[in-house]
């Protein structure tokens, strides 16, 4: 074998410390990239450094929980928190099902750009649902969709708060009403007091004038024009006792307007006196008539109690219109048609520092025990609700002014005026009719049979439920229509209604009451078919008796 000469193994020798001394340069490289990773792992400045274990562990230790689905809509990633959110042992058994069987909105994913917030409800395992807010981001690669990324904050704990919040405000409007319906009923009951007076009076006068042979139409029109005097008041004192439920129709105005300075003038001491005037034509809002009347009331009884010494109180309705923001116009409405309240006193007036608190709940100056300090915040609270603003001018020891604009509504016109004849039609067409009356209430069964009797209407009555549903039996085939009274001993009125129904789906009902029927659903297919309210007129009766049968 021939031997290498020196020359080439020189170069050889050459060689291999080259590419020694290039292994010795790259370890030493190799090693001071290594410690530069170590330190940015450690120090966290590169998060791409970030290992998929550590990015899980991040991804699990939050509570709030998030979700990732395909384009397809199935869900491919669960985190820890949404797993316990509904209520599943591992991520195993929710991944692979779709985004629609835990959550309770199904709108379609919007794929562009942005992000998309929906408040809704999680189908738990166990089938109970639980309020949370859903953030959804859709996500792409190069440039196609690829499905959403979701979070998931579970909003129980805010529930809650509203909901003793939403407690809190109705225990403050009861007591701010019954502070209002205190002031109320102590006029009330004087007057209601003086009304039974004059009934049993002119009955009384009216036997003995009867006695004698003398006319007594008279004494009987002066009873008819008592009455309409209790029922106003008794009218006055359900409009307070009204449920917490909103209920808005088209109202107007000028007529709460009349219906407060009535009430202030029967129940406030006569040092004050009271001036009204009224906007021409009829203003018409979409208003919740019992809220505004109580209302109107808390604002009177402040000006009321400013003035210790007497003084005077003026209630005022205006229409104005509205451009938009103006000098004169409140900033938070909006250009139209409002109603203006103003209530002015010429009291004590309102001192500079406490104006700006005076729509603060619980904020009062009076004496412990002599008010809540919740008027002026409900009425703020009402007066917004209805879209509308509420302005109180006033400097010390001049008076106080507080305006109220609610917007207008076109009118719709008055149908419960009864046209010319209409009585007379109803009169005759209810003649030869059969009617069954039930009612515990014996002067009201006695009521009903004298109307009937004017009227050429055949009646049975029965005094209980009981009776009434023996005869309605009995007497099917003659009966044309059944008036029951709403509360009866032992029973309800509507509970007599579904047996009526049960014996025959075609009986006509009419429900009768002294109370507002509230939400007893009425009419056609209903368990009655029309309702009466007591106390009613001769008039009254007829008609809704024949508009069953005509």
């Amino acid at each position: 074998m021939k031997k290498p000469s020196k020359k080439s193994e020189l170069k050889s020798r050459e060689c291999l410390e080259a590419a020694y001394n290039r292994v010795v340069e790259e370890n030493k490289r190799l090693r001071e990239l290594v410690n530069l990773q170590e330190f940015r792992i450690q120090s966290g400045i590169d998060s791409h450094l970030i290992t998929a274990d550590i990015f899980q562990t991040i991804v699990n230790s939050t509570e709030d929980g998030i979700m990732i689905e395909d384009e397809e809509g199935t869900v491919i990633f669960a985190n820890g928190g949404f797993v316990k959110m509904l209520g599943y042992d591992s991520s195993g058994e929710v991944i692979g099902r779709k985004w629609t069987d835990f959550f309770s909105y199904h709108t379609e994913r919007k794929t562009g750009a942005g992000l998309e917030t929906v408040e809704c409800m999680l189908t738990r395992k166990d089938s109970t649902k639980m309020p949370v807010i859903v953030t959804n981001s859709a996500y792409y690669k190069s440039g196609d969709y690829t499905g959403v990324l979701t979070f998931i904050k579970d909003i129980r704990n805010r529930k809650d708060l509203e909901e003793k919040e939403l407690r809190l405000t109705q225990r403050a409007s009861h007591i701010q009403k019954m502070e209002a319906l205190v002031t109320l009923a102590s006029g009330i009951v004087h007057d209601f007091n003086n009304t039974i007076g004059v009934i049993r009076g002119f009955a009384e006068t009216g036997i003995c004038k009867s006695r004698g042979g003398n006319n007594v139409d008279s004494d009987l029109k002066s009873i008819i024009e008592a009455t309409r005097m209790a029922e106003s008041l008794v009218s006055q004192l359900l409009d307070f006792s009204r449920s917490e439920n909103t209920e808005r129709h088209p109202c107007n105005i000028n007529d709460v307007v009349e219906d407060i300075c009535e009430i202030v003038e029967r129940t406030f001491p006569p040092e004050i006196s009271i001036r009204s005037s009224l906007a021409g034509g009829s203003l018409s809002c979409m208003a919740d008539k019992h809220q505004i009347l109580q209302m109107l009331l808390n604002i009177c009884i402040n000006a009321r109690d400013a003035m210790p010494g007497g003084g005077e109180l003026i209630i005022e309705s205006n229409v104005v219109s509205l451009k938009g923001t103006g000098s004169n116009a409140p900033e938070e409405l909006t250009g139209g048609t409002y109603a203006l309240i103003r209530i002015q006193d010429t009291g004590e007036g309102i001192p500079e520092d406490v104006r700006a608190r005076v729509f603060e709940p619980f904020f009062t100056t009076k004496p412990a025990g002599k008010g809540s300090g919740l008027g002026l915040a409900q009425a703020y609270g009402t007066v917004r609700g209805h879209g509308g603003s509420i302005r109180i001018h006033s400097v010390e020891g001049t008076g106080t002014t507080v305006e109220i604009y609610l917007p207008v509504q076109p009118e719709t016109g008055d149908n419960e005026k009864m046209p010319k004849g209409k009585k007379i039609k109803a009169a005759s067409a209810a003649h030869g009719l059969t009617l069954l009356a039930i009612d515990d209430n014996r002067l009201m069964l006695s009521l009903v049979k004298n109307i009937a009797s004017l009227n050429g209407i055949n009646l049975y009555t029965a005094g209980n439920a009981e009776t009434g549903l023996r005869m309605a039996r009995e007497r099917a085939n003659e009966i044309d229509v059944v008036i029951v009274d709403q509360r009866l001993s032992g029973t309800s009125g509507l509970d007599l209604c579904r047996e009526l129904k049960k014996l025959d789906s075609n009986i006509k009902i009419v429900l009768f009451s002294g109370n507002e029927p509230g939400n007893l659903i009425v009419g056609p297919g209903a368990l009655s078919d029309a309702f009466l309210k007591k106390p009613f007129t001769a008039d009254k009766f007829i008609s809704t008796i024949t508009a069953l049968v005509e």
